[in-house]
C-alpha cells in the first residue's frame, strides 16, 4: 500500500472498505473487519477531534500529514510502523523478554501485510485475497501465501497424535 486514501461505508452499505494506492498508482478498495472499525477506528478519529465514524462523502485520510493534512506516503507509514516495532522491542527488552524481543526484531509493514494476508486465508478465497492484496494474477497470491501455509499444514498434519 503506497497511502491510506479515506475510508468509507461500501455503497451497497455491506460493510467498510479502505481506499487505496498501490504500486503504480493503481488505486483498489479493501473489506475491514468491523470489529475494527468498532475498537479502533472510533477511538482514533475521536484523539483527532472527529467524529467517530466517517460520513460516506468526508476524504479525511486515516494517516493525515501533520503538515498538508494529505495522506502519509508510504515512506512515511513505514517509519511510523518501524518507530512502533522498536518501542515493542525495547520494553520487551527491559522486561527482561530477549527472546520475544527477538521474534519481532525482523517486523516490517510489508511482514504485517503478509501476516494479516496469510490468517486471511481462513475466511477469504484466493480470488478475494488477491484483490485484497492488489496482486494483478491470482498465481501470485497462490505462490506467495497459500502454497506455504498448504505445505505448513500437511507438515502440521503429518506430525499429529492418532
Amino acid at each position: 500500500m503506497k497511502y491510506v486514501q479515506q475510508r468509507s461505508t461500501d455503497p451497497s452499505n455491506e460493510g467498510w472498505v479502505l481506499h487505496v494506492v498501490g504500486k503504480g498508482k493503481k488505486e483498489r478498495v479493501v473489506t475491514v473487519p468491523d470489529s475494527y472499525i468498532e475498537s479502533v477506528l472510533g477511538r482514533y478519529r475521536e484523539s483527532m477531534d472527529l467524529a467517530p465514524l466517517p460520513r460516506i462523502d468526508e476524504d479525511t485520510p486515516i494517516l493525515p500529514s501533520t503538515k498538508t493534512d494529505k495522506p502519509l506516503k508510504q515512506d512515511s507509514v513505514n517509519n511510523i510502523v518501524e518507530e512502533a516495532f522498536d518501542l515493542v522491542i525495547s520494553t520487551l527488552m527491559k522486561s527482561g523478554k530477549k527472546q520475544q524481543a527477538l521474534d519481532i526484531a525482523g517486523a516490517s509493514s510489508h511482514w504485517l501485510r503478509h501476516t494479516g494476508a496469510t490468517q486471511a486465508l481462513d475466511e477469504l478465497n484466493e480470488t478475494m485475497l488477491a484483490e485484497e492484496l492488489g496482486h494483478a494474477s491470482v498465481k501470485t497470491t497462490v505462490e506467495i501465501y497459500v502454497a506455504p501455509a498448504h505445505r505448513d499444514r500437511i507438515r502440521k498434519g503429518s506430525q499429529r497424535k492418532l
